[in-house]
């Protein structure tokens, strides 16, 4: 048993980002080290050069946040899988969003 690929097509979830929510989704990897998958985490880079872990235990292949957003900032993404024997040991692609401007009142 080995460690899982990491997911693939990593993307924006148009239906979901908006002004308030960024939503990505992602296929799981067809390399799955001997052992099914059994969920993923989502790290993220807020505008600086480091990620960080955003959410763990995902066990659909999409993933929303409400997280506290800045309009018009861009936000980049990366996702492991993970199964019986640990974490991917390389991250899916990157995908960069940038959170929309919430419109004001007229």
């Amino acid at each position: 048993m080995t460690n899982p690929d990491p997911p693939t097509s990593l993307a924006n979830w148009p239906a979901i980002t908006g002004a308030s929510v960024i939503g990505i989704t992602w296929s799981a990897p067809s390399v799955v080290g001997g052992s099914a998958i059994i969920d993923y985490r989502v790290s993220w880079d807020q505008g600086g050069s480091t990620y960080s872990v955003l959410a763990t235990g995902i066990t659909t292949t999409s993933y929303a946040t409400t997280t506290t957003l800045t309009a018009n900032n861009v936000y980049r993404f990366k996702v492991e899988s993970r199964n019986a024997y640990g974490y991917s040991t390389t991250f899916s692609n990157e995908v960069y969003i940038r959170a929309a401007a919430i419109p004001t009142a007229p």
